[in-house]
């Protein structure tokens, strides 16, 4: 993710799945990329798989049961070929969000053979999938790989880059591809540090978008009651502005998890009693005009650290932390869970050594899917009790 590159070519459309080069009858597992829920049972998940002479294929799969058992759907066919298994030298290749069951999108970067090495991408579908169209991004004017999708039944939203390296917001309604540029929203990217990465987080009108990476938020925007975007409300920006995606449980009620002092560790306005790199629960009650902190959560700084940031909220209370556990010499990863809003935090589900969270998406209070990414791949756990217990899925 994050060649510059205008795209000028268009391609065609997949009448079935197809994964050239894989011996006939032969059922590969695919690794899962991203996932989307439109509800508690039905969701998507965008995965690769291996399709021969060292090649790896992109897939779509859709449930209907909460993510207990997966089905292939149509693709288009430029999504095309992958460089390999992950994990890749650039997070997030490809990503998927749906709107309803019927108006999604796949958006990301593909690698190609050209000066960039790839090309951005953005496909969409109106019909289920039974049909996709690339959206033309350079006549939109988005010249960079797309950083983020959210989209509900009624519109959607994109972050876009520019060669001048200024992000934007682009925004259209959900069951059609009329992209255009909301104006206002211009952000530009840190001084250094890892991958520019963004996000965008919805609640039935109301919206929250922000870019940055490790050093920080860079960029933030709201959309306010009379359905302008207003630039501002990066969630810890008082305390050293670290990188942290906030849940909305309502269209005024935020949470968020802030690391005390962020990369810097300079923190203008902290808690009483906080530390440098402390996690402290921060909650907004206007909408994200402002953030108060509540408490710091049951958790060590130097094991749990990297979880600040990605943290889940599945209700007010329940938070599920992508953490470590250290055991001797072994340091295992883990998903711990707090269901009275961090206080207390007890590990729910352990994985392999080498393992990491990039996605745990929440369909329901109940309902919680999470991708498991190892040196081998990955695979996918579910859980019908709100993160309690966790079972594997495969797609």
């Amino acid at each position: 993710m994050g060649a510059l590159c205008r795209l000028v070519t268009t391609v065609a459309l997949a009448a079935a799945l197809s994964v050239p080069g894989m011996a006939a009858g032969a059922a590969p597992a695919p690794n899962a990329l991203s996932l989307s829920f439109v509800s508690a049972s039905r969701g998507y998940a965008l995965g690769e798989v291996d399709c021969g002479a060292g090649s790896w294929c992109a897939t779509l799969s859709r449930t209907s049961d909460a993510g207990r058992t997966w089905a292939t759907v149509r693709l288009p066919a430029g999504v095309g070929r992958l460089p390999g298994p992950p994990p890749y030298p650039e997070v997030g290749v490809l990503s998927v969000d749906f709107a309803d069951p019927r108006d999604g999108w796949i958006y990301g970067w593909v690698p190609a053979s050209n000066r960039a090495g790839g090309v951005s991408g953005l496909w969409s579908t109106h019909d289920g999938g039974k049909s996709w169209r690339r959206v033309d991004l350079a006549a939109i004017g988005v010249q960079t790989a797309p950083l983020a999708l959210a989209a509900t039944p009624r519109r959607a939203y994109l972050i876009g880059g520019r060669l001048d390296q200024r992000y934007g917001l682009w925004t259209t309604g959900s069951a059609r591809d009329a992209w255009r540029r909301v104006p206002g929203v211009s952000w530009l990217p840190p001084a250094g540090g890892a991958q520019m990465t963004g996000a965008i987080v919805l609640h039935g009108g109301a919206g929250w978008a922000l870019v940055g990476n490790d050093r920080g938020v860079t960029g933030a925007a709201r959309l306010m009651p009379d359905g302008r975007w207003a630039n501002g409300g990066a969630p810890c920006a008082s305390v050293g502005d670290s990188y942290a995606v906030p849940t909305a449980l309502g269209a005024r009620e935020l949470e968020v998890v802030c690391s005390i002092g962020g990369f810097g560790g300079v923190a203008a306005h902290p808690p009483r009693g906080a530390r440098l790199g402390d996690p402290w629960l921060y909650a907004s009650h206007d909408g994200g005009a402002s953030f108060v902190p509540v408490r710091r959560l049951a958790l060590a700084p130097s094991a749990d650290s990297f979880g600040v940031g990605s943290s889940t909220f599945v209700t007010a209370s329940t938070i599920l932390f992508p953490s470590a556990e250290a055991r001797g010499p072994r340091v295992t990863p883990v998903l711990r869970q707090s269901r009275d809003g961090g206080l207390h935090f007890r590990v729910v589900y352990r994985a392999r050594a080498d393992a990491s969270f990039p996605q745990v998406v929440v369909a329901s209070a109940r309902v919680v899917v999470a991708i498991v990414e190892t040196g081998r791949g990955t695979y996918l756990v579910r859980s019908g009790d709100g993160g309690r217990t966790w079972t594997p899925s495969s797609l």
